[in-house]
């Protein structure tokens, strides 16, 4: 098995990680970042996501045993999750340009047109 990160990366030094590339062992703590896990760095949400894609895949393939598989779909919801909270915080940040009936421009924040959007 090559060394990768959670994410499919290679090491520093290794080649990088091919379609059929064994995932890390049962148990093995993952080189890179952890999402909430006692105060350790998480993964950016890029980092996060290629993990979660490569566990999809991982699990899709059925080669895992039952534990495994629970194991990897463990980190996969630690990781949706993650992801989710990430588009929220950034959705709260984004601010919309729009003009007023007079031509005038403004900001109002993105989540509050949203929320309107939905209601009509």
């Amino acid at each position: 098995m090559a060394d990768v990160t959670p994410g499919g990366e290679a090491l520093p030094g290794q080649r990088a990680a091919a379609v059929g590339d064994a995932v890390p062992e049962a148990g093995a703590t993952p080189p890179g970042p952890q999402p909430e896990e006692g105060g350790q760095e998480q993964p950016s949400f890029e980092e996060a996501l290629e993990e979660l894609a490569a566990i999809v895949r991982a699990l899709e393939t059925g080669e895992h045993g039952l534990d495994r598989s629970l194991e990897l779909f463990q980190r996969g919801i630690a990781l949706a999750r993650l992801c989710h909270r990430r588009l929220d915080e950034i959705e709260r940040k984004i601010e919309w340009l729009l003009e007023d009936e007079e031509g005038r421009p403004y900001t109002a924040p993105a989540h509050g047109l949203l929320e309107e959007a939905a209601d009509r």
